[in-house]
């Protein structure tokens, strides 16, 4: 959803621009179709502008979800994925999730990180009032898993 508010953010600024532009050019005497002219291109920076800016967005993140690969982004990703939960999730809870990742070393810390970002991903704030049971879940899975053997170098 903060993608779509970002991308409705840039469509609003488009339409400031061509109602403005459009408001300035009826002031001024314009021919209709000058004015049609300039809203269709007033409207098409805006939109190109949004779409930069959605297009920036979805690939930053993208690199953030896929480059992960130390403790300290894993513990930044989770930090910011159940900050988002706020009050829904208990102190227990949060204390339970942050003891079992500390628990966890390399790569099965930074999965568990990034599987707490997919459950908790875009969702609303009031979506977000039952993800801490599923939460606890995913944790205590992690736990209960061992660690991998490393694979024998020949």
């Amino acid at each position: 959803m903060r993608r779509l508010t970002r991308v409705i953010d840039g469509w609003v600024w488009g339409l400031l621009l061509v109602g403005g532009g459009s408001v300035a050019a009826v002031f001024n005497r314009w021919q209709p179709w000058e004015v049609v002219a300039l809203a269709g291109v007033l409207g098409a920076v805006g939109a190109a502008l949004a779409a930069v800016a959605a297009w920036q967005e979805v690939r930053t993140r993208a690199l953030e979800l896929t480059a992960v690969t130390t403790d300290e982004q894993a513990a930044r990703l989770m930090g910011e994925a159940l900050g988002r939960c706020g009050p829904f999730l208990s102190e227990e809870a949060s204390g339970e999730l942050w003891e079992a990742f500390a628990g966890l070393s390399g790569e099965p810390k930074r999965a568990m990180a990034l599987a707490v970002v997919g459950l908790i991903g875009d969702s609303e704030q009031y979506e977000l009032i039952n993800v801490g049971p599923q939460l606890l879940a995913a944790a205590r899975g992690f736990r209960a898993a061992p660690d991998p053997e490393p694979a024998p170098t020949p």
